[in-house]
């Protein structure tokens, strides 16, 4: 299934706008166009909690660009269908990256 989307990366030291040499850490979204690969969803129960996690077990596939590639290491979460997902891991497979989701991006 063809999807897009937009990936959040986290990079450091980014002048504030409305603070000239101020830097802080900031998070610049890039849309992105891919493929799911496999879509997997399940509850995380625990003992401590009332309320069910839902965990998305999915992986996509990305066509990456040279912004990708030099900053996959601060990819944080990949927006899609109206939700921040955690990246937990990714492989790249130039020209592509595939990346397995985690839980919901609470960042």
């Amino acid at each position: 299934m063809k999807l897009t989307g937009i990936a959040g990366f986290e990079l450091d030291q980014v002048e504030r706008e409305d603070m000239p040499s101020v830097f802080e850490s900031k998070v610049v979204t890039k849309k992105f166009r891919g493929e799911l690969l496999s879509q997997i969803w399940r509850n995380q129960n625990s003992d401590k909690s009332t309320n069910d996690n839902l965990l998305n077990n999915n992986k996509i596939s990305l066509v990456i660009n040279k912004f990708f590639m030099s900053n996959i290491a601060n990819l944080k979460y990949v927006e899609y269908n109206g939700v921040k997902w955690r990246v937990e891991s990714f492989d790249i497979k130039a020209p592509r990256i595939h990346i397995t989701l985690g839980g919901v991006y609470n960042g």
